[in-house]
């Protein structure tokens, strides 16, 4: 996968050759691994190589559900994280749990954030949502999120000490049975953010969405296609490089499915 990332003056570069499997060793375990080499170079630095992976274990009966996540990977969000080799390890671990008509998700997740020139900054989050299933395709939701880090960076990415949200979200599954899929996932609500050694701010309006499209070519062969967008103070990914955070992605690519 290549990628461009761009900041509106100057352009870095992302490489990744990714082996992905899947597999679901028992009907209540899912099991997801992928990982590989990484390249990045930005303008003024030399390129470098590193790894990055990604484990993800979810066990599900009936309406109850634990996942566990751990990844390593590369913030390359803007071409100065590039140039700063910033790189991030976290761990999460969420449940999901009935209560009565709704389900309640609640996720607690760690990490440390890497570059050259600073110590490791600590991160950590925590995600709480209240949702309504709307058959088995969709869902509306009720989410509050909240976010820290332990001091600020000077290497190219914003750490308020803390930044909360509260929104409402739709997630939608169509096509899911056929050669064509589309999954959707809207959030729009308010967020205020503390920088570190300062009062915290005002609420301001924070927006979000994803979407994949993807088209089974053959029995093994898969087209899918991802965009993503932010507008908010601070991204809920945790990788805002400044207050007032825009962010674009769109991704295409195929994948190798075994028989």
């Amino acid at each position: 996968m290549w990628s461009t990332i761009g900041d509106g003056t100057v352009d870095a570069t992302l490489d990744e050759g990714l082996l992905r499997l899947e597999g679901r060793p028992r009907a209540t375990w899912r099991v997801d691994l992928s990982g590989g080499p990484a390249q990045l170079a930005a303008p003024g630095s030399d390129s470098w190589l590193t790894g990055v992976a990604d484990a993800r274990v979810r066990w599900r009966q009936q309406e109850t559900a634990v996942e566990i996540r751990v990844r390593r990977l590369a913030l390359g969000t803007s071409p100065q994280l590039v140039a700063n080799r910033a790189m991030r390890d976290e761990a999460r671990l969420g449940v999901e749990l009935p209560v009565g008509p709704l389900r309640l998700r609640a996720t607690a997740n760690a990490a440390l954030i890497e570059a050259l020139g600073e110590d490791v900054n600590r991160r950590l989050q925590g995600d709480a949502a209240l949702v309504l299933p709307l058959g088995w395709r969709g869902e509306i939701s009720a989410q509050y999120h909240r976010i820290g880090y332990e001091r600020a960076s000077m290497v190219g990415y914003f750490a308020p000490a803390r930044a909360e949200t509260i929104e409402g979200g739709t997630y939608w599954e169509l096509g899911g049975d056929g050669a064509v899929s589309f999954s959707i996932d809207l959030g729009a609500g308010e967020q205020r953010v503390e920088e570190q050694g300062a009062a915290i701010g005002p609420w301001k309006a924070a927006l979000r969405g994803w979407a994949r499209l993807a088209v089974d070519l053959s029995r093994t062969i898969q087209w899918r296609t991802e965009a993503e967008a932010y507008r908010a103070p601070f991204a809920l990914a945790g990788i805002a490089t400044t207050q007032d955070w825009r962010y674009r992605s769109l991704s295409t690519g195929l994948i190798l499915r075994l028989p």
